[in-house]
């Protein structure tokens, strides 16, 4: 995810995972920026996730919710 991150936003440093919950496969994360990001940075991450989910169910055979990519400033 790291490499596909850091290919498709602007200004994206780390992806720090912080925790994982119970259920499914949850994971919280927090992804630290440059100090210039794009003005449009959340629906800009929020893209690029959904572009990855689907990535990965036709290439991975890994299903991920697009529901359960909540997104905060």
């Amino acid at each position: 995810l790291v490499p596909y991150l850091r290919s498709n936003l602007t200004g994206f440093k780390q992806l720090e995972i912080l925790n994982f919950r119970n259920g499914s496969v949850i994971v919280n994360s927090k992804m630290k920026f440059a100090k210039s990001v794009p003005y449009n940075l959340t629906k800009a991450v929020h893209g690029v996730l959904e572009d990855f989910r689907s990535a990965a169910a036709q290439q991975l055979d890994l299903e991920i919710d697009s529901y359960s990519l909540n997104i905060e400033p």
